[in-house]
């Protein structure tokens, strides 16, 4: 009987230690997953708000580009605009990358906050039942220290050993020592009963923990799976058509004809309204020509002028001279 007892202590001790590996196990386990979802929730919504900022910028960019294509010439203007067009339509698509990480990325890693959370409610479970076992495991080894010969049998001297703190005397003799042990040997029974009780409810609190981890581990891979599965799938997405929408814009611009934008320019240099060149020298001539001839004009009315004055001034001299004859 002595055997049987200490072979069950020895066990309960062997499956406390192991208990408490598990333990161990356990609580790392659970606080790997806290701190490293917590950090991958953190690091995507810092991606998304960084794709919420190039998002903006790039839509700027389109605008610009937009404005500088209205003061264009028509070959150009078309081509940028276009162009324009087509970044603004990437954008359109990375608003809805931004979504999809978001809701099936970011969100899915911020539950893990709560999961977490349960999974420590499932350990206090199973650490309050183990402290009891060890409770009680501990109290049984204090009792039987008592009696080496006899582990079942505890002895009571130890509330005799507090006496000489009230009267500073020990008044123990050999009959008192016996009538206890006597007494002790149902009560050493009992607490090996509640040793055994708290150990089978402290194995039914750990299986069920074990098993509850054993989810929470499988859930966790397969999230794992699904959530970076969902981010390299919205990343393909994305790509594959802002490489098709990319591929349009530079197509876009390599259609451009330049020929046509420099006619327009040298339009816009000589347009039909303004005289040419040859015009200009032509019209020039003809009104040096016309200014000469208005010279000439004048300058013959001038000499008839002159020689009809100088006749007249003849005839007046010879009836002067007439005159004096007379």
């Amino acid at each position: 009987m002595k055997k049987s007892s200490g072979s069950s202590s020895s066990e309960l001790r062997a499956e406390a230690r192991v208990r408490d590996h598990e333990l161990k196990v356990i609580t790392d386990r659970i606080a790997l997953v806290e701190k490293h979802f917590a950090l991958f929730h953190k690091d995507m919504v810092a991606y998304c708000a960084s794709l919420e900022g190039l998002r903006d910028k790039s839509t700027k960019f389109s605008a610009a580009v937009e404005a500088y294509a209205e003061e264009e010439f028509p070959a150009v203007r078309g081509g940028l605009q276009a162009v324009a067009e087509n970044v603004a339509t990437v954008q359109d698509y990375l608003s809805s990358q931004i979504d999809f990480l978001l809701n099936k990325v970011a969100q899915p890693l911020s539950l893990y906050t709560t999961d977490c959370k349960h999974a420590r409610d499932y350990m206090k479970g199973t650490m309050v039942s183990r402290n009891k076992e060890i409770a009680k495991l501990k109290a049984l080894d204090k009792v039987r220290a008592k009696d080496p010969n006899n582990k079942k049998i505890v002895s009571f001297i130890d509330l005799f050993y507090s006496f000489p703190k009230v009267t500073g005397k020990y008044q123990i003799d050999e009959g008192i020592t016996k009538f206890i042990i006597v007494l002790a040997k149902p009560f050493a029974a009992e607490l090996e009963q509640e040793l055994q009780k708290s150990a089978v409810d402290a194995n039914r609190s750990r299986q069920t923990m074990i098993e509850q981890m054993t989810a929470f581990e499988k859930k966790k891979i397969e999230d794992i799976k699904t959530i970076f599965g969902n981010y390299f799938h919205g990343q393909m997405m994305y790509h594959a058509k802002a490489l098709e929408i990319n591929t349009l814009a530079f197509q876009n611009l390599m259609k451009i004809d330049e020929e046509q934008d420099l006619e327009a320019f040298q339009t816009a240099l000589h347009p039909s309204s303004m005289p040419s060149r040859l015009d200009v020298v032509k019209y020039g001539s003809q009104n040096s020509l016309q200014r000469f001839g208005s010279q000439g004009s004048l300058e013959g009315s001038q000499l008839s002028l002159n020689r009809t004055n100088q006749s007249f001034q003849s005839q007046g001299t010879l009836n002067d001279t007439g005159g004096s004859g007379y």
